[in-house]
């Protein structure tokens, strides 16, 4: 964008100009450094508002504008919260509480996890990974 004249800095305009000249390649590159830097955003902002105790409505709210602001699929959102959400946690050192750990922290998000997976079979199936993924490093761990 650098190289674009700033009134003309947009990524409707970069997409066209580039794309007339051949160079769909570089489109992509910047609209997946694009998609990067949006996530990072997402990430930072759900941390802060997790930490400050805001309420789910608003944390379903903000990220569903820079989800649609930026294009990111329900499917990848579902997985940026669940490690968002799995990380504010410090997870006991005795293993076999783990799991009774995660289930009450779990529990407190259902709400936020809903919002993303109820109307999205894609999310949804994302989620039931990233879940299976989290009990099998518990297994592995006892």
């Amino acid at each position: 964008m650098e190289f674009v004249p700033p009134n003309k800095r947009s990524d409707e305009y970069f997409r066209t100009v580039f794309e007339e000249k051949g160079l769909a390649d570089i489109v992509k590159l910047h609209m997946a450094q694009a998609s990067q830097e949006a996530k990072k955003e997402l990430q930072e902002q759900l941390e802060e508002q997790i930490s400050e105790g805001a309420s789910i409505k608003d944390i379903v709210a903000d990220i569903r504008e820079i989800a649609n602001k930026h294009c990111i699929p329900d499917q990848e959102l579902i997985v940026l919260i669940w490690s968002t959400v799995m990380a504010q946690v410090e997870w006991n050192k005795k293993e076999e509480l783990v799991a009774e750990q995660a289930l009450k922290h779990l529990k407190q998000f259902t709400p936020l996890f809903g919002a993303f997976t109820d109307t999205a079979p894609r999310a949804e199936l994302a989620l039931m990974l990233k879940v299976q993924e989290f009990c099998i490093k518990i297994i592995l761990l006892k």
